[in-house]
């Protein structure tokens, strides 16, 4: 019998449709320009560290990519498989972390930033994988005592 859609897969899935919207409101808003301009601070203070330019096709491709395994693996996390135990703390860590440089970089600039918008959204979601994955970890044993 299949087990059943646990709240650690409700959260993995709510995880991935938040980094799916945030790779759109980044691509819909332009992250390629703070990149770009990154790309261009890093060689003015460190010339001698070779940079690749950044290329907005291959960033989106990239991330696609990314998006479209992180989906794939749902299936995996329905199932308990081991492995998606660290996946999952990685992935909650990410997207904690991403949300939060967001967020952070909005306040000092006092305006919305590219990603800005989705940023509250993913830092829920990575919190939400957390605490599942936290849950699922507990044992399920009989109380004792």
């Amino acid at each position: 019998m299949a087990k059943s859609f646990d709240s650690w897969t409700a959260a993995w899935f709510i995880a991935c449709m938040a980094f799916a919207a945030h790779i759109y409101d980044e691509a819909l808003h332009g992250t390629f320009g703070f990149y770009s301009d990154l790309e261009r601070m890093m060689v003015n203070v460190m010339p001698s560290i070779q940079v690749m330019p950044f290329n907005f096709h291959v960033w989106l491709f990239n991330l696609t990519g990314t998006m479209v395994v992180l989906f794939a693996l749902t299936p995996l996390v329905r199932a308990h498989h081991v492995l998606m135990v660290p996946a999952s703390y990685l992935f909650a860590t990410f997207l904690t972390a991403n949300a939060s440089m967001h967020l952070i970089l909005a306040m000092l600039r006092q305006q919305a930033v590219t990603g800005s918008i989705t940023a509250p959204i993913m830092l829920v979601a990575g919190l939400l994988l957390f605490v599942s994955t936290t849950r699922q970890m507990r044992p399920t044993g009989p109380k004792q005592g």
